[in-house]
């Protein structure tokens, strides 16, 4: 009713490596459990997602709650995970709204995912179970900020937003943390007619 959604799903898997004798599978984030089976997310999340197009005023929200082995790295910093193992995390909660501006603008408030490169958090969106090490290291996993897209025309997409929050200019912060170092995101996505080849 009224467009709201609940949904999740259920990741896990072992990862073998004959040279580790405590269980620990660092550097590695995600599959950081070794000869083990794991349990890295039991996501559930609720939500109500706006239109990205029309004449009419639009409003939204999405809340995801996560258990799992992965809570720890999608957690955002000033919110303690449950233990080091298996956390609980709230790795999204946004409202969104699109404005009939121009050729539609939607804006997104709060705590969400990155936009930022190929891989991501939430495991139905990968091909592989592991993850590579430019995505562990070298991107952020969450933002906590005002994050807006703009439809261009039918092929180009403008995305700019603030975010904050954290000691490293709006990688996985919150609210309560350092909210005087704000940091900007921008870019753009041209996508072909038939919407299977994109360049961002």
């Amino acid at each position: 009713r009224y467009g709201i959604k609940f949904g999740g799903w259920v990741n896990g898997g072992a990862t073998p490596n004959p040279y580790i004798t405590d269980g620990f599978n660092g550097p590695i984030t995600f599959a950081d459990q070794a000869n083990r089976a794991q349990l890295n997310q039991f996501n559930l999340f609720v939500e109500r997602a706006v239109v990205t197009e029309g004449k009419k005023w639009d409003v939204g929200f999405r809340a995801d709650f996560m258990f799992g082995t992965d809570a720890i790295f999608t957690q955002a910093y000033g919110n303690p995970a449950f233990d080091v193992n298996y956390g609980i995390a709230i790795p999204q909660a946004y409202a969104e709204v699109y404005a009939p501006v121009g050729n539609g603008v939607n804006v997104k408030v709060g705590h969400f995912y990155t936009p930022i490169g190929y891989e991501t958090v939430p495991a139905p969106n990968n091909f592989f179970y592991t993850h590579a090490y430019t995505m562990q290291y070298g991107e952020p996993f969450t933002h906590t900020g005002v994050l807006g897209n703009y439809h261009i025309n039918k092929n180009f997409t403008a995305m700019a937003g603030a975010i904050g929050g954290s000691g490293t200019g709006g990688w996985d912060g919150n609210f309560d943390r350092q909210m005087g170092n704000w940091g900007g995101i921008g870019g753009i996505t041209w996508a072909s007619d038939d919407k299977k080849t994109s360049l961002n």
